[in-house]
């Protein structure tokens, strides 16, 4: 109970941290629009939204990272409250900075929690509840935080906005374990050079970011730009939860969810429906973005994908940047069409190369489901099932043959695909599994023997996933893996 506990209180920490990204966003616009204009307001958003992008770059260039992300709770905390106070006080300069600080902080802060949420579990499957619990949270995190922040600062309390992220960057802050130290930087434009497909994902993602943060600006600084943004969010929100369901046919759906963003944004021309045409684009814009980011996982090895996500976080952060700036650069209908015209260009653009991402990178439909229908991976988000189906290796097994000794290291994972398998120990007989079971998954987080002997009672087939492929394709970061393995190992030893 208390590792469910501690999962929990990670899992609320990364979404509040969400929900304080964006309420710092829309709360700085909204301020700032009310005092110095619309220019002022975008120029505002365009600072903060490169905080986004600086923050995990500050975090990989740290020589020494023992204590680095409390530091960096404490900081953005610190940030947040200045904000607030800089703001209530008419120093809106001051403030901005302030809370663009207090976004690379927030940024640099979440790596850390993934962190600690890899070694605070024990089994795959509490991994695997509490990944679903911030991939379902997520997008209803930030689209609660913007509104949130829009509310607050109508009703006259910007300064709440700032107080309320500060409180939460140290509750975040504080839930951290101490993190431990990582090899040398590497330069995160590399990691996009060595793999051409990841480049063509990357291009997708930065056309959905400028797009989702255009469409953002250009309704706050509309006329009913609380009802706008609502409708935008919570669109989004609904179209990351409708994306888990999809696995096939990525380019078609990205594709379409992007002329559908960018014909609503077009009917947003109509003050009098804009709200709901903000709120469908909203959530094809959501769809899309989450195509993406499928395609970014398929096109990057299992073992380089956290090191591609990290060099793509620059070229998304100056791709937000963009997105901004189309979606103030005039007022009325461009505000809301510029940006998903931006989206549209972007995927044009880079129709080549994605088509080949997606011809290539297909995912294994029988590895699939079958990884989908075993209990120890129920509810996992489907990009991260996927993942986790392409690493799966098989293994044909005769009948009587041996496949692991009690007292031996425990170093994977074994999906049944078809036979049986008896399991004993000592001799005495324990029980058969078959087909679409599994076993070792304790395995995969600790370095321990086995504790039983499985033996193919007929010929059987076998799906073998090994503990570091399981870890580097559910954390998507390098340091939480080798932190979940030390862990395990000194557990193990115990």
């Amino acid at each position: 109970m208390a590792r469910v506990a501690a999962a929990s209180r990670l899992v609320a920490g990364e979404l509040g941290i969400r929900a304080g990204r964006a309420a710092t966003l829309v709360g700085v616009i909204r301020i700032v629009d009310g005092s110095a204009g619309a220019r002022a307001a975008a120029a505002a958003a365009a600072i903060v939204l490169l905080g986004v992008a600086l923050g995990p770059l500050f975090m990989e260039l740290l020589p020494h990272r023992d204590r680095s992300g409390r530091l960096f709770g404490a900081a953005a905390a610190a940030a947040a409250l200045l904000a607030a106070g800089a703001f209530q006080s008419g120093h809106d300069d001051l403030g901005i900075a302030a809370a663009a600080l207090s976004q690379v902080a927030c940024a640099g802060l979440l790596p850390g929690v993934t962190l600690t949420l890899a070694r605070s579990v024990r089994s795959p499957r509490e991994l695997a509840r509490a990944l679903r619990g911030v991939a379902l949270g997520g997008s209803a995190a930030t689209a609660l935080g913007g509104i949130g922040a829009a509310i607050l600062t109508g009703r006259g309390s910007p300064w709440l906005v700032f107080v309320l992220v500060g409180i939460v960057s140290l509750a975040a802050a504080g839930t951290l374990s101490e993190t431990p130290r990582r090899g040398a930087p590497g330069l995160l434009p590399d990691a996009l050079k060595r793999y051409p497909l990841a480049r063509a994902a990357v291009v997708a993602l930065a056309g959905c970011a400028a797009a989702a943060n255009g469409l953002l600006v250009a309704s706050l600084l509309s006329s009913r730009s609380t009802a706008n943004l609502s409708a935008l969010l919570l669109g989004g929100a609904l179209g990351v939860l409708a994306s888990t369901r999809i696995s096939r046919h990525l380019l078609l759906v990205m594709y379409g969810s992007s002329v559908v963003v960018a014909i609503f944004a077009a009917v947003a021309v109509s003050t009098e429906v804009r709200p709901l045409a903000l709120g469908v684009a909203g959530a094809a814009l959501g769809i899309a973005e989450q195509s993406a980011r499928a395609l970014l996982r398929r096109a990057s090895p299992p073992r380089a994908f956290s090191e591609v996500a990290r060099g793509s976080d620059v070229v998304i952060g100056a791709a937000a940047v963009i997105g901004v700036g189309a979606g103030s650069l005039q007022g009325g209908a461009a505000a809301f069409l510029l940006p998903a015209l931006v989206l549209l260009v972007a995927l044009v653009l880079a129709v080549p190369r994605i088509r080949r991402v997606a011809v290539a990178t297909e995912p294994p439909l029988v590895e699939l489901a079958l990884l989908r229908s075993l209990s120890v991976f129920d509810g996992l988000p489907l990009p991260l099932a996927e993942g986790l189906a392409a690493g799966l290796a098989r293994m044909r097994v005769a009948a009587g043959e041996l496949i692991v000794r009690e007292g031996d290291v425990g170093d994977a994972y074994y999906a049944i695909a078809t036979g049986e398998v008896a399991f004993s120990v000592a001799g005495r007989h324990l029980r058969t599994l078959g087909r679409g079971e599994g076993f070792g998954e304790i395995a995969l987080l600790h370095d321990s023997p086995r504790t039983a002997t499985a033996i193919a009672v007929t010929d059987s087939e076998l799906y073998v996933l090994s503990r570091s492929a399981f870890l580097t394709v559910l954390t998507g970061y390098d340091a939480a893996r080798e932190a979940a393995v030390s862990v395990a190992l000194a557990r193990s030893s115990a």
